[in-house]
């Protein structure tokens, strides 16, 4: 390993760039606060930097400015981190791989060379990412990118052609439609994506004025045109002039793009940008003010936006955030985001409805399954397009029983299942955590043995075992809790019907289900029977859809097995 040595950059130079660095670790260092980002994959610099490397930012002709910045900018080991998503969706970047330094030159995928080495920066559609800039994240489906200006010390939030950053696009977080319901004005001072907009907002000096959080607190801008329109002569001759020429130098952000006369459409000149450290500084605000949020909090846990916001206020965010009751609350309300709807939704007239519609769909798309039929040639053909037929029409007659069982459960009860919806919900979602806690621990110990027993201490993932692990050790308490209260709100519900409902609809359903698969299979088998001997590649592909089927009736019945015997052994 050798470390980097960066001559030429003086100690104010070095000061900002550490500034950087510094305000990216605080950024992270709240991720990990809000439960989202492990510590242990916040990895912080000074780094050591291999000479491989190093030849890589020669190869990429780095600036010396950025070459320093990535010697101390802390990073996001997303493995390590158990997380990938940052600001407004973009993803983090990594300056220590390889991949994503070579993709940083190129952020937004634009390709502006395309097989031209002498395409620069001041051609038509020509080179963006000059040397002395950085990607401080990464695009993901169309996300802004955060880039930083190291010469400039100055920072763009831009997706593609337009700034998203919120001090100039206040749309973002609805912060200009809940001044539109207000009686401070109208919208004119307030800049969209659009090019008219743009040239209604002001530049870098404008933006700088306006860079930290409090800017959103102090009602609406300032409206200068009626100041200007107030100094001519005539009108204003109490008029200071310092003050005046204080307002014609702001220029409109359309006419600075304008007088630069750039001609090169991928520049980033012609995207609104202000100073690198206010930026940074609101990035965080913005986190601890919960106007962003980060991504799915770990372990698959997805909460809306809305819910996760309120769950973050509820337990105290920012200064007296409990970790632990966040996490518990986060558990309970993913699961009760995913219980499936037909699980809690079992109303006879909803399966009536549900099923004819896939039969519309069926009878308008039957003819694509008999043409390949009728223009077959050669046995193996036809007799592959009739078992494509035969599964569909299997299909059909599915939706016909199911609508058939829901009419006949209609007529016997009218008014529907007895349990209400939140009856239903409530069993259903203890189910779905009493399954995914119990999943978990045979998880935690399936990997302490893996980490005992057959991983090695040089092994390079041993590392990320060992992260894994001990986050699911720190979630299992949750796990455990959140489901203690699930039961409880079950028992609460549902005191006399409790001790099975849930898990006898489970096990009804799979029953249900198992005997549809094995009249499936019983069919499957007599059509068998129908195909020649000579169409062997046809005989061929149905056994091998037969014993798949076999596998899964295997399964389905192992897994009613074990759900009936939680249900003996008074697990639920």
């Amino acid at each position: 390993m050798a470390t980097t040595v960066v001559e030429g950059l003086s100690a104010e130079h070095k000061a900002k760039l550490h500034e950087i660095a510094d305000l990216m670790l605080q950024i992270y260092e709240t991720l990990a606060e809000m439960c989202y980002v492990e510590s242990a994959g916040i990895i912080r610099g000074p780094h050591n930097i291999t000479s491989e490397m190093q030849q890589q930012y020669k190869e990429l002709d780095l600036d010396p400015a950025i070459i320093y910045l990535y010697s101390i900018l802390p990073y996001i080991d997303s493995k390590a981190a158990n997380a990938d998503q940052f600001f407004q969706r973009s993803h983090f970047f990594n300056h220590m791989k390889p991949s994503e330094n070579a993709q940083g030159r190129d952020p937004w995928f634009r390709d502006p060379l395309r097989g031209n080495p002498n395409v620069g920066f001041d051609d038509a559609n020509g080179l963006y990412m000059r040397p002395w800039y950085t990607p401080l994240s990464s695009i993901w489906e169309r996300s802004p990118v955060i880039i930083y200006d190291a010469r400039e010390h100055r920072i763009w939030i831009a997706n593609y052609e337009t700034s998203t950053d919120p001090i100039f696009y206040r749309r973002w977080y609805g912060e200009l439609e809940e001044e539109q319901k207000s009686d401070w004005g109208g919208t004119d001072d307030y800049s969209d994506w659009s090019e008219k907009d743009e040239d209604e907002d002001g530049g870098d000096d404008a933006a700088a004025s306006a860079g930290s959080s409090e800017f959103w607190d102090d009602g609406e801008e300032e409206d200068l045109s009626g100041e200007l329109t107030g100094l001519s002569l005539d009108e204003t001759p109490d008029v200071d002039f310092d003050e005046g020429f204080e307002i014609v130098e702001e220029i409109p952000w359309g006419e600075q793009v304008r007088a630069l006369q750039i001609k090169n459409e991928n520049s980033l000149e012609l995207i609104q940008r202000r100073d690198a450290a206010e930026v940074l500084r609101d990035i965080n605000s913005w986190y601890r003010q919960l106007k962003e949020l980060p991504g799915d909090l770990g372990d698959n846990l997805r909460v809306e936006e809305k819910t996760k916001r309120s769950l973050y206020k509820k337990h105290g965010w920012p200064d007296t955030f409990d970790a632990d009751a966040f996490m518990v609350d986060v558990i309970r309300t993913s699961a009760a985001e995913r219980v499936p709807s037909h699980d809690v939704e079992r109303d006879p007239a909803n399966i009536i409805k549900k099923c004819q519609k896939r039969l519309e769909w069926s009878r308008r798309f039957r003819s694509k399954f008999t043409k390949p039929v009728d223009e077959a040639q050669g046995l193996d053909e036809e007799w592959t397009a009739r078992f494509k037929l035969f599964r569909f029409d299997l299909g059909v007659e599915q939706h016909e029983r199911d609508i058939n069982e829901a009419e006949q459960e209609l007529a016997r009860d009218p008014t529907g299942d007895k349990r209400s919806d939140e009856e239903l919900a409530s069993l259903m979602v203890y189910e779905h955590l009493r399954e995914q806690a119990g999943a978990r621990r045979v998880r935690a110990e399936q990997w302490a043995d893996t980490l005992s027993n057959a991983m090695d201490e040089s092994d390079e993932n041993r590392r990320y075992w060992e992260i894994l692990a001990s986050h699911l050790n720190r979630l299992m308490p949750c796990y455990e809790k959140a489901l203690v209260e699930a039961r409880a709100d079950a028992q609460r519900v549902s005191p006399a019907k409790f001790a099975q409902p849930a898990l006898m609809f489970r096990i009804d359903s799979e029953k249900a289900s198992l005997a549809s698969s094995m009249e499936e299979l019983r069919r499957m088998e007599e059509f068998l029977e129908t195909i020649p001997k000579d169409a062997v590649k046809a005989r061929e592909e149905v056994i091998g859809d037969v014993k798949r089927r076999e596998e899964f009736i295997q399964s389905r019945q192992a897994g009613i097995a074990e759900l009936d015997e939680s249900l003996r052994n008074d697990e639920y």
